[in-house]
């Protein structure tokens, strides 16, 4: 018979060996004895009076660990069984909803068009600023692009804004003002406001404001510098 100390070293080599699984046929006795082993206690079994020897009781720990392996191993593993602990499901990922697109400053190249459409030369021939210059710089926003023409001292001697879509309505809005005045030597449809001394030059639905001089001048007068740039823009609509 085996001693008690050679039982001990292999009670303790295979508590070490740190046993994970267990044979099919184990899992399944396991589980069977626990289902059907009647839950009672006897009140007449007499308790224990003489102590367990060490061998007995690693044996014992031993087998108990093993039963709650099996069992927690057959939970675990059984299909279906969720890996998460607490049965959490991931939070579905959120994604912010995109900036709506704002409205942008005109483009560069609408700016380019109004401010092209007369030179720093021209408007300092056409308006007789002569050795003062001219210079441009160009505003406006939506369907109205304005470039004004500055003269040295900083003055602004010409005014031209640019409208489209929706000049063509305008055109007709100012062509029906009461004392307008038909022009009719620029080379397209083209209407002059005494009141506001503005020329207004269409072209299908495009509508070119002119307003050059001073108030100091009168609307004659700048009615005739008006004519002759709105002749050059004519041409270049």
């Amino acid at each position: 018979m085996t001693d008690d100390r050679s039982v001990e070293r292999a009670a303790r080599s295979w508590l070490e060996s740190g046993p994970t699984e267990a044979p099919d046929r184990a899992v399944e006795a396991a589980l069977l004895r626990i289902q059907t082993t009647k839950q009672e206690r006897d009140w007449h079994v007499p308790w224990r009076t003489q102590p367990m020897s060490l061998t007995v009781r690693l044996l014992a720990g031993a087998a108990a660990m093993a039963a709650i392996v099996i069992v927690g191993g057959v939970i675990l593993l059984r299909p279906g069984s969720s890996p998460d602990v607490g049965g959490g499901r991931p939070s579905p990922t959120v994604q912010a909803p995109s900036a709506s697109p704002t409205a942008s400053a005109p483009a560069t190249s609408e700016l380019s068009i109004v401010c092209g459409l007369l030179s720093n030369s021209d408007v300092a021939a056409l308006t007789g600023s002569g050795g003062l210059g001219a210079t441009q710089f160009a505003t406006g926003s939506g369907a109205a692009t304005t470039c004004n023409y500055r003269n040295g001292p900083g003055d602004v001697i010409l005014e031209v804004t640019r409208t489209t879509p929706g000049g063509g309505a305008a055109f007709q809005a100012a062509k029906g003002a009461a004392g307008a005045q038909v022009v009719a030597d620029i080379g397209t449809d083209a209407v002059f406001d005494p009141a506001t001394s503005t020329l207004y030059v269409a072209k299908g639905d495009v509508l070119v404001t002119i307003v050059a001089g001073t108030p100091a001048e009168s609307p004659q007068v700048r009615l005739i510098t008006e004519t002759a740039i709105g002749k050059l823009v004519a041409g270049r609509m």
